[in-house]
């Protein structure tokens, strides 16, 4: 048993840990990303959704 009292995970489990954490990267940058475009449309056109 490793120091700290913790079992080592197996390394399947450590390849899912990976892609859900890059996942959740990726989710939060495109976020981030589309509201970005939203905010500079907004302030472009002086409006973003609504009658045109």
């Amino acid at each position: 048993m490793p120091a700290g009292g913790r079992q080592s995970l197996p390394w399947p489990l450590y390849a899912v840990l990976f892609l859900v954490r890059s996942l959740f990267l990726v989710t939060a940058v495109g976020g981030i990303g589309v509201l970005t475009l939203a905010s500079s449309v907004d302030a472009v056109d002086g409006r973003l959704l609504g009658p045109g």
